[in-house]
């Protein structure tokens, strides 16, 4: 697995997609689309295009598998003026998926902090993730914010190479349970 992660933010979720993308293409017959956009803090102007001018249609989309802010940024204990760094991710990812999805990513994630609560689509989401359900894709995915997003603070502290694996794995799962 390559493991290019700068930031809690977007690194993690950077890291599983290079992985899950060489994989999952090779090892299925489905086409895969691999797409990373920019300019979410501009009403996710990237996003937006995308799905505007280059997406598949939804229809011809099997799964959209979303991994957005906040995957496996670290937690923190809080003393005051001092963080200690945790062995463990932040909780406070969300996971997100149409109905098709959801009992596969309950099982899948079972156990995980913040993923193993996978919410249907109808409970809303947010970022990128709302304007793929919102048009119409059978989706599922993960947003959120750790406690340095988007701060200058967030740099390679904030994320633990372990928590990596893991994930790639159960993603990978649930993509070939819902192909």
């Amino acid at each position: 697995m390559v493991v290019c992660a700068v930031c809690g933010e977007r690194g993690p979720g950077v890291a599983v997609w290079l992985a899950l993308y060489e994989t999952v293409s090779r090892e299925t017959r489905h086409n895969v689309v691999a797409v990373a956009t920019s300019g979410h803090e501009y009403d996710n102007a990237g996003g937006e295009a995308f799905l505007a001018h280059k997406a598949p249609e939804p229809v011809t989309c099997a799964a959209w598998i979303h991994l957005g802010a906040n995957l496996a940024a670290r937690d923190w204990h809080d003393l005051g003026p001092e963080l200690l760094p945790m062995v463990t991710p932040d909780p406070q990812r969300y996971f997100v998926a149409s109905e098709p999805f959801v009992e596969a990513a309950r099982r899948s994630f079972k156990g995980l902090s913040g993923l193993e609560n996978v919410y249907p689509a109808s409970a809303g989401a947010a970022g990128e993730l709302k304007a793929i359900l919102r048009s119409g894709y059978k989706a599922a995915g993960v947003f959120g914010a750790h406690r340095f997003h988007h701060v200058a603070n967030d740099e390679l502290s904030c994320v633990d190479p372990q928590f990596l694996p893991a994930l790639f794995q159960l993603f990978k799962k649930l993509i070939v349970a819902t192909l």
